[in-house]
């Protein structure tokens, strides 16, 4: 027998294996910097890479997770409906951030402005659709992305080349949505052409290239230490001491009427929205992010007092004259308005309806539920008569006219488990001489002969 040959000791160490995920962790782009990838974005590049619509990776994957099965399809809308609003910042846009950490191990909260969620106000934050600049789609390559920065609502130029972002597809035209159920990162909407072919913006004036240059420094400092509410009214005070020690002299310099708002910012009741940030960190050139960190930064650069844009004025509705006209468009004969489309004919917003005209938002509510019931029940008419059409043409060719035969004969919403239509079809079976199954529409056995 051969003698054995004895080896030296060997140390052995465990390779550092990753944790499983449930989906690809794809590293995100540009973290850390003013063209930091939006979550929005990094969803629609996980799903592609997935070979799936971005919808059916919401519906199949992170739905689920995100809320009971009961909830799950309004969900679904939800966050298509609401588009990248969804995904920035709020309660929503924290629950969808964990989730698709938790299915890819990896850190989204940078992808978000949740850190900033304290002390930014939402109010016109985010923009409904996508805003893009074509020389940075192009320097982007093969893989493009969409930053964070460009769903912002005052991001209007694009903070690299200084130009104005665009909005439409160089092949269509059509105007870009942050999110849809096949949306592709780069490529527009609708026909699917790359935007990069778009025709660059003209120069941006001055305001737009400070406002969204500020903006996207808040995007570029996701990753640091998160403020706290307490850290808004002090430096909103700091900067009352450092334009004069008068709350007044502040007001004046950012366009308001009165000193109101500025009371209510100090004593943290509400915050200050996007816009007046803006123009208090232009009057006094400091940097928005130390400021929304209750510190008073400087910067290098801002735009002249003289071509900060005056804040428009608010718009005087006649809502007599608007009451008139949705009346009419409610005693329509045709489709009656949900009240967001009845808002959106009428030129105002939705909650401004609301709040201003609550009789006219009830008849509205009224009309719409009576005028979806009386499409509810001549749906049902019509399909009583197309199940007695369908029971006596089976009948007469010798098939048994079975639930489940008489079923493809109905348009696709309708189902013989509703059960008006179900007792239409018990009563076309009784009127040609069969009773129907007794386990219901379901069954498709042959019906009894009586």
């Amino acid at each position: 027998m051969r003698p054995l040959h004895v080896y030296p000791d060997a140390t052995i160490i465990e390779p550092d294996v990753p944790r499983r995920s449930r989906l690809y962790n794809l590293a995100p782009r540009a973290v850390g910097t003013p063209l930091g990838e939006a979550l929005a974005s990094y969803g629609l590049r996980l799903a592609e890479a997935h070979s799936l619509p971005f919808g059916a990776l919401i519906a199949e994957e992170v739905a689920p997770l995100m809320s009971s099965a009961a909830r799950r399809p309004a969900e679904v809308g939800e966050i298509l409906a609401s588009g990248a609003a969804s995904m920035v910042i709020g309660e929503l846009g924290r629950r969808w951030c964990g989730t698709l950490s938790a299915l890819t191990t990896v850190a989204l909260e940078p992808l978000t402005l949740l850190k900033w969620e304290e002390v930014l106000s939402r109010r016109h934050l985010v923009h409904e659709s996508l805003r893009f600049c074509p020389e940075c789609l192009d320097a982007f390559g093969a893989e493009p992305y969409e930053p964070l920065a460009w769903s912002l609502r005052r991001v209007t130029a694009c903070p690299v080349h200084a130009r104005m972002l665009v909005d439409r597809c160089p092949a269509c035209g059509l105007r870009q949505r942050s999110i849809r159920y096949r949306a592709v990162p780069g490529a527009c909407r609708g026909c699917r052409a790359p935007l990069r072919t778009a025709t660059p913006g003209g120069p941006a004036p001055d305001w737009d290239r400070w406002s969204s240059a500020s903006l996207s420094g808040l995007v570029s400092a996701s990753g640091a230490s998160r403020p706290t509410a307490a850290e808004l009214p002090r430096a909103i005070e700091a900067a009352i001491q450092a334009t004069g020690g008068s709350r007044t002299r502040l007001a004046n310099l950012i366009g308001l009427s009165s000193t109101g708002a500025v009371a209510l910012w100090l004593s943290g009741s509400i915050r200050p929205s996007v816009d007046i940030l803006m123009r208090v960190c232009a009057v006094g050139k400091w940097d928005l992010a130390a400021f929304l960190d209750g510190r008073l930064v400087g910067v290098g650069w801002a735009p002249d007092p003289a071509d900060i844009p005056s804040r428009p004025k608010r718009r005087e509705i006649d809502w007599s004259r608007l009451t008139r006209q949705a009346d009419r468009a409610l005693r329509t004969d045709g489709v009656v308005p949900s009240v967001p489309a009845l808002a959106a004919r009428l030129g105002v917003s939705e909650s401004s309806l609301e709040a201003s005209a609550p009789k006219l938002v009830a008849r509205a509510v009224a009309a719409r539920r009576t005028w979806i019931g009386r499409q509810a029940t001549a749906r049902r008419d019509g399909a009583r008569a197309i199940i007695d059409e369908a029971v006596a043409s089976l009948v007469r060719d010798g098939v048994a006219p079975s639930a489940r035969r008489v079923q493809t004969a109905l348009p696709k919403p309708l189902s013989l488990r509703e059960p008006a239509l179900k007792e239409a079809w018990i009563a076309a079976m009784a009127r040609n001489g069969l009773g129907a199954c007794p386990r219901g529409p379901a069954c498709g056995r042959r019906p009894t002969t009586t």
